[in-house]
């Protein structure tokens, strides 16, 4: 998680890139089993993902939301599921 903070920021990448490497940050935190982290980050990537047209960071999101299924019933994880079925 340390290289993340040191060096994924949005003056750093394309936004497009940033999305994509956001969206990844996500699934760190899953495995760190910080849902709640994972689930902000994934509303930001998903947000540029759609800004974007990346199919590719909305494929990672999507599979963000089936590695919290476990924490579904947290407010931050609804909140993700429902942005990425509106």
């Amino acid at each position: 998680m340390e290289l993340y903070e040191r060096w994924l920021s949005p003056e750093s990448f394309s936004r497009r890139d940033y999305g994509y490497f956001l969206s990844l940050k996500s699934e760190a935190f899953v495995a760190m089993e910080r849902p709640d982290s994972a689930a902000m980050n994934g509303l930001e990537a998903l947000a540029l993902a759609r800004e974007t047209n990346s199919a590719r960071t909305h494929r990672e999101i999507l599979r963000l939301v089936g590695k919290l299924r476990r924490w579904r019933q947290r407010e931050s994880v609804r909140e993700l599921r429902h942005a990425v079925l509106a």
